[in-house]
């Protein structure tokens, strides 16, 4: 889970457009941080079988993670 998070980090730190491709960290306020992050988190959990969490939930909890992150 914490190879995901790292992995998602520094691909949005590649694709940010203030720093450019040389960048690896994007910015602490970037507002992909919190939805990107925190899916693949989820994501890695559920593949490793460390949540009793399905698929299926996934869907669900990344239109909730955008909807927090938009607010």
């Amino acid at each position: 889970m914490k190879i995901a998070a790292a992995k998602t980090i520094a691909r949005l730190g590649r694709n940010c457009i203030e720093f450019g491709e040389d960048a690896f960290v994007p910015d602490i306020f970037d507002d992909r941080l919190l939805p990107e992050v925190s899916y693949a988190v989820a994501e890695a959990a559920i593949l490793s079988n460390n949540t009793v969490e399905t698929f299926s939930f996934l869907r669900d909890y990344k239109n909730q993670l955008h909807a927090i992150s938009d607010e």
